[in-house]
């Protein structure tokens, strides 16, 4: 279900009816370091996700996020019907998170207090 980024990157430039020499340029490298982006043989950093979800006109989010598959970004922006239950789930998770944290704060606090 999840797919690595490289291939989510891919398909978006295929919606997108883009060539892999238009993201090279507009990225500013050979079409060849590109096709390189989408086989995976090319680490990317955050600045290079920025700049290819730029070009796509996404978020850097839309392309990181493994819970997205291509065909479920939303091109023109707007959120669609499995965005919002998405981001409920991130922030019940994080949520949860925060709590287990601030559980084990307690605890150390307590802890250290009987010392």
């Amino acid at each position: 279900m999840n797919k690595k980024i490289h291939i989510k990157i891919k398909e978006l430039r295929k919606i997108n009816g883009f060539s892999q020499a238009f993201i090279a340029d507009k990225l500013g490298v050979s079409q060849k370091a590109y096709s390189k982006i989408e086989r995976g043989d090319t680490q990317l950093n955050l600045e290079k996700i920025k700049k290819i979800a730029l070009i796509l006109d996404l978020t850097a989010w839309d392309l990181i996020d493994e819970t997205k598959e291509a065909q479920d970004i939303n091109l023109n922006g707007e959120f669609n019907d499995k965005t919002i239950p998405l981001l409920k789930q991130l922030i019940e998770n994080q949520d949860n998170k925060i709590n287990k944290l601030q559980e084990e704060i307690i605890f150390l606090k307590e802890r250290l207090g009987e010392r």
